[in-house]
């Protein structure tokens, strides 16, 4: 009886060695490609645009006959605008070069509703630093009329841009109404980097020690975007406007010196909008020194200039009446 069981347990033990080195089954790998295609809408009036729309799984390349070509898989869409009746048919090919197709037909129909109204914004670059310039965009479609808030208001459509010189991170909301007078929204959101509040006092106690060794500071005056500073000097007779970056007011980016010689000062600097500075330019008497650092008494002649200081131009200079009261001058729009 033991020796009946010791064979039994050798058999058992070789059977289970035996199983154990014959490797298993490997699982099935060939899945078939699929693909699947749509559209939304799938029916629009003449001259409008729907999204095709396809959908495949297992396929590692595709495309879509009527002029679509290759596209992008898994998954994906792409604005169209048939001028009629349309089939669509998607090729996809699996890894082991079977292939499959879908398709979907798009109805262009006089009586059709009218399409949703859609729309899309962005920026480039999106995030920008304080004073920089961006270029705001937005595409629609099936849209009568759009606007932008933030004070930019009615827009082209179905698509432009605008360009912006953003003083804060500002999100930006693009309302459009359709042809039916639904509306739909928008938005996208402009990032500027080192737009925190400064301090002023630092920044002027800056400016002052920059020019101390040899000019006198006559004022600084700010920026309407609180990203740029005017510095008035008086430079050994020579009066100057220095334009500091005050994310970094290290060197100053850009200077001003007078076109007309040394018988001028700047008066009552401001700025009205980005880029631009208007100034008062006041005649005063000869210099009586080559090194004279004081003001010297004014004339009676002056000047309201604008200037372009971000391309170094003199946008106008306008002889001011004596009488004429010391305000500043207000600038007319920047050229395009």
């Amino acid at each position: 009886m033991k020796k009946i069981f010791f064979c039994s347990l050798i058999l058992f033990n070789s059977l289970v060695h035996a199983l154990s080195i014959i490797p298993a089954p490997e699982p099935p790998t060939d899945v078939a490609p699929i693909c699947e295609a749509g559209a939304d809408p799938q029916s629009i009036r003449p001259g409008k645009g729907t999204a095709l729309w396809w959908w495949s799984d297992a396929v590692v390349s595709a495309s879509i006959d009527n002029d679509i070509g290759s596209v992008t898989v898994p998954s994906d869409y792409k604005w169209i605008h048939p001028s009629e009746t349309t089939t669509y048919t998607m090729t996809g090919t699996g890894e082991d070069g079977t292939t499959t197709t879908c398709e979907t037909t798009i109805t262009v129909d006089e009586q059709a509703e009218p399409n949703a109204p859609i729309c899309e914004m962005g920026a480039d670059p999106q995030v920008i630093n304080a004073g920089d310039g961006v270029a705001l965009w937005w595409w629609s479609d099936n849209v009568a009329s759009a606007s932008i808030d933030n004070e930019i208001g009615s827009i082209t459509v179905p698509s432009d841009y605008t360009w912006l010189t953003p003083t804060q991170t500002t999100t930006y909301m693009m309302n459009a109404v359709g042809e039916n007078g639904e509306n739909t929204d928008c938005e996208t959101t402009i990032t500027v980097e080192g737009d925190n509040e400064f301090d002023e006092e630092f920044i002027n106690a800056f400016i002052n020690d920059a020019h101390s060794n040899f000019a006198n500071v006559m004022d600084v005056t700010y920026s309407v975007d609180k990203a740029v500073a005017f510095a008035h000097v008086n430079f050994r007779g020579i009066e100057k406007i220095f334009v500091y970056n005050l994310g970094d007011p290290r060197n100053p980016v850009n200077e001003y010196d007078i076109p007309y010689g040394t018988d001028f000062y700047f008066k009552e600097i401001t700025s009205t909008e980005v880029g631009l500075v208007s100034f008062i330019l006041v005649e005063v008497e000869p210099l009586t020194s080559d090194n004279e650092l004081i003001r010297r008494p004014a004339t009676g002649v002056e000047y309201a200039v604008v200037y372009d200081y971000i391309n170094k131009a003199e946008i106008s200079k306008t002889l001011l009446p004596a009488d004429a009261p010391e305000t500043p001058f207000t600038p007319p729009e920047a050229p395009q």
